[in-house]
């Protein structure tokens, strides 16, 4: 199934949601994004993501009409304050969740915290994530080079000490949403993704994986790699399949938390235009 098909019949599920105002969390490419775009009629989508190359994606993939209703914001999600309170009718994080305290170390509860700000009472958030990598049990050689693939960046983020996401199977990012102050409607597996030709590693990564000082650790990574592309590009890869969670913000008010400074959150910016 293409991503495309899979993030519609996720949104399906919510029915008819034209003239809703969106919020997507992290929007990377945008493909989440794009697709709220072409559901919500007159709604807005806000498109938040601490990198804003997004932008040319939603040029290109939207109508003109859709593309002026849909805001790119550069930002960290710690901190919203361009969002009042209980503005947005639906939340979606794409492959979001998971990676946010990679970004930012401990930022979980913060984001989650504004989330429930600037939803709606009763409003739903959709979490889209995958399972621990270690987990997934390959289906196929195409799955299993996607699989490696993922390895490699986890194993290279290890080898240089630099901090982490947090994978969480579907019952452990319930239990966080929970905590967060969500009711959980239902949850379910996507169908297994798009198959695609060989992926090939970034200049980035291999310079990241060039900085690991051990040297054995280093050429095992680097060999790694180039198996895994040899075999990418005889195989394909496969995407795993992602689970998809529903929940509502309950009508309780989200919690006080300390507000973090603006300075830190500058920092963070910049720190990902860096990285990217």
């Amino acid at each position: 199934m293409k991503e495309e098909e899979m993030l519609c019949c996720v949104l399906a599920e919510l029915g008819d949601i034209q003239g809703w105002n969106a919020l997507d969390m992290g929007s990377g490419p945008c493909s989440m994004a794009v697709c709220l775009a072409n559901k919500i009629g007159d709604g807005r989508v806000f498109a938040v993501d601490l990198f804003t190359g997004i932008m040319n994606n939603l040029r290109t993939a939207l109508t003109w009409d859709r593309f002026l209703r849909t805001v790119v914001i550069k930002a960290d999600l710690r901190r919203l304050d361009f969002l009042k309170d209980d503005f947005v009718d639906l939340i979606t994080a794409y492959d979001t969740l998971s990676v946010i305290d990679q970004y930012t170390p401990g930022g979980t509860p913060h984001v989650l915290n504004e989330a429930r700000r600037v939803l709606k009472p009763g409003g739903w958030f959709i979490a889209l994530d995958h399972e621990p990598v270690e987990s997934i049990e390959p289906l196929d050689k195409a799955e299993e080079v996607e699989v490696r693939w993922w390895k490699i960046h986890m194993d290279v983020e290890k080898a240089l000490k630099e901090p982490s996401g947090t994978e969480y199977t579907a019952t452990e990012l319930m239990e966080t949403l929970r905590e967060a102050g969500f009711e959980i409607s239902h949850w379910r597996r996507t169908e297994r993704g798009e198959m695609g030709e060989g992926m090939k590693f970034g200049t980035k990564i291999r310079e990241r994986a060039n900085r690991i000082t051990d040297e054995n650790l280093r050429k095992t990574i680097l060999d790694e790699m180039k198996k895994v592309e040899e075999d990418g590009a005889t195989y394909g890869m496969q995407e795993f399949p992602r689970y998809a969670i529903y929940a509502k913000n309950s009508l309780t008010p989200p919690k006080i938390l300390k507000p973090l400074p603006l300075r830190a959150l500058f920092q963070t910016v910049r720190h990902r235009d860096l990285l990217l």
